[in-house]
C-alpha cells in the first residue's frame, strides 16, 4: 500500500469508528483490519447469498460484490452505529470482525485498486441534495477518503443526467444509464462504479471457436459458441463432483475462476460445496485444456429486497439510520446494480455500477480437460485486495449465432 492509500484509509477509519460510539470504537481499534483473505471470504459469502436468492427460479445471475461493498462504504460514513453494524454483517464478514474494521478494510481494499492496476478502475461518489444539510465531518471524511461529493438538487432534471453521465464515464460507456428516474424530494445517491479490461495470460485460439452444446438444469440443450484453449499447463482443481479452472490475465493480480459440475447440470444452490473454490485456493498446474463459452451479457437488479433479507432491514428502517447525511429522517428506497460482461478469445471486459438511493421519509503427469458445457459459477478476482469484481451463476448461455 502506498502513502496516498494509507492516508486515505487513515482519514476514513476515525469517521467509521466514531459512528459506532466510544465503547465499540475502543474495541474495534484494538484489532487489526481484516486482510485480503478475510475480505475475499466476506465477498464470496455475500456473493453466494445474493446469487442463490436471485437464481431460485433458475435464472442467470451476474453481480458485483465489490461494487456493492463500495457503495455501502459511502453510506456507512453517515450511518448510525446500528446501521454500520448491519452493513458489516450484510457484506458477509464474520461476527468476530468488528463493523468499523470491516468497513475500513473495504475502503483500504478499494484504494488498493488504484494506480498500479491499470486493468481496473474503480470510483465512488455521493450525490447529495443541499436541502438535507449533512454533517460537515461526514462530508470532509468522505472527501478525504477519495469519494467525490456532488451537491445537486433532486428537483432539477439535470441531476439525473449528471448521475448517469458520471456512471457512463467511470464504466467507459459500458453502462450509460444506471438510474431511470429520480424522485423530486430531497435525497442522496451513493455511487460505486468499476471498469475492468485485460487480456488472458494465455489466449484462446479464435480459429478453434465453434458451435457446441450447452446443457441447462431443465435438460434442454442449445448450441453455443465454445472457445477452446491450447493444450498447455493450466491451474485446475477437481474432485468427484466438481471441476474448476483458474484462468490468469496479463496483470498477475487478477484471475477468473470457473467451477462446473462433472455430471449433471446443477442449480446455483448445488454449488455450495465448491463455493470456497472461488477463492482460487487448492489449484495446481496440470497439463490440460479448457473449453469455455464466449459470453456477452448484461445484468440489472434492484438488490434492496435481497439485502434486507440478509439482515439489513431492521437497522435500515430505524429512526436516524442516516443521521450523518441529514438533519431530518432519511430512508434507503432502492439499491440498483447494473453489470456488463464480455468474455472472448482475447480476454475479458467488465463493468459494474451500484447506486443506493435514499430519500426523506454486485498433480504432475495428469491431463485434465475441462469442458464447461453446463451451468457454472464464476468469480473475477483481485488477489491483492481480496475484492470479487464480478461473480455469477450461468444457468444458460445465449445460443450461437
Amino acid at each position: 500500500m502506498n502513502r496516498r492509500e494509507l492516508l486515505l484509509t487513515a482519514a476514513l477509519a476515525p469517521l467509521l469508528l466514531s459512528r459506532l460510539g466510544p465503547a465499540s470504537a475502543a474495541a474495534d481499534a484494538a484489532t487489526a483490519l481484516p486482510d485480503a483473505a478475510a475480505i475475499s471470504a466476506a465477498q464470496r459469502n455475500l456473493s453466494r447469498r445474493v446469487i442463490e436468492a436471485l437464481a431460485k427460479d433458475g435464472a442467470t445471475v451476474v453481480i458485483s460484490p465489490a461494487s456493492i461493498a463500495g457503495a455501502f462504504s459511502v453510506i456507512s460514513a453517515g450511518a448510525s452505529p446500528e446501521f454500520v453494524r448491519a452493513i458489516g454483517a450484510m457484506l458477509g464478514f464474520a461476527d468476530t470482525v468488528a463493523a468499523a474494521d470491516a468497513l475500513a478494510a473495504i475502503v483500504q481494499a478499494l484504494n488498493q485498486t488504484q494506480g498500479e492496476a491499470s486493468a481496473l478502475a474503480m470510483a465512488r461518489a455521493l450525490v447529495l441534495d443541499p436541502a438535507l444539510k449533512p454533517s460537515a465531518p461526514t462530508l470532509s471524511g468522505l472527501r478525504a477518503g477519495g469519494v467525490e461529493v456532488i451537491d445537486a438538487a433532486f428537483s432539477d432534471p439535470a441531476t439525473l443526467k449528471r448521475i448517469n453521465a458520471w456512471v457512463a464515464a467511470k464504466t467507459k460507456d459500458l453502462i450509460p444509464v444506471l438510474l431511470d428516474e429520480l424522485p423530486a424530494q430531497p435525497g442522496l445517491v451513493a455511487l460505486d462504479a468499476l471498469h475492468f479490461k485485460d487480456r488472458w495470460k494465455r489466449q484462446f485460439d479464435a480459429g478453434e471457436t465453434a458451435a457446441r452444446p450447452f446443457r441447462s438444469v431443465g435438460g434442454t440443450e442449445r448450441s453455443v459458441q465454445m472457445m477452446v484453449s491450447p493444450e498447455a499447463s493450466w491451474r485446475f482443481r477437481k474432485d468427484e463432483q466438481f471441476i474448476a479452472a483458474d484462468l490468469g490475465y496479463q496483470t498477475d493480480r487478477f484471475s477468473l475462476t470457473i467451477v462446473t459440475s462433472r455430471d449433471k447440470p446443477l442449480p446455483a444452490a448445488g454449488f455450495d460445496a465448491a463455493h470456497s473454490w472461488l477463492s482460487g485456493e487448492g489449484f495446481h498446474e496440470v497439463q490440460g485444456q479448457v473449453q469455455l463459452p464466449k459470453l456477452a451479457l448484461s445484468g440489472s437488479h434492484d438488490l434492496l429486497g435481497v439485502l434486507d433479507a440478509l439482515g439489513l432491514a431492521p437497522a435500515r428502517l430505524a429512526p436516524n439510520a442516516l443521521a450523518g447525511f441529514s438533519d431530518g429522517e432519511l430512508a434507503i428506497s432502492k439499491v440498483v446494480q447494473r453489470v456488463e460482461l464480455k468474455i472472448d478469445e482475447q480476454g475479458t471486459e467488465a463493468a459494474a455500477a451500484t447506486g443506493i438511493v435514499a430519500l426523506r421519509s454486485l498433480a504432475a503427469g495428469e491431463y485434465v480437460q475441462m469442458i464447461v458445457d453446463k451451468p457454472f459459477m464464476f468469480a473475477l478476482r483481485d488477489a491483492v485486495s481480496g475484492l470479487v469484481l464480478l461473480s455469477g451463476y450461468m444457468a444458460d448461455v445465449p445460443a450461437a449465432s
